[in-house]
């Protein structure tokens, strides 16, 4: 048995570091695509981190379905 993460688990720690360590500044606006393209994974884990950090306040989510750190 794999002691491996699902990757959309590993994304959302690392996503949630650079914002803890400031990586992102509030207001900045963050794309799965951009997020993808940086950290290497697919778009799915990527969209799933996004997902939960959203649900935890740690990125909110704009009218225009964009996303930013608050």
């Amino acid at each position: 048995m794999s002691d491996k993460k699902p990757e959309h688990k590993t994304i959302y720690v690392r996503v949630k570091v650079m914002i803890l360590f400031g990586e992102f500044i509030p207001g900045q606006p963050i794309t799965i695509l951009g997020l993808s393209e940086a950290i290497g994974p697919g778009v799915t884990p990527v969209r799933e981190a996004i997902r939960r950090l959203i649900a935890e306040g740690a990125l909110r989510t704009l009218k225009n379905r964009r996303v930013e750190v608050p």
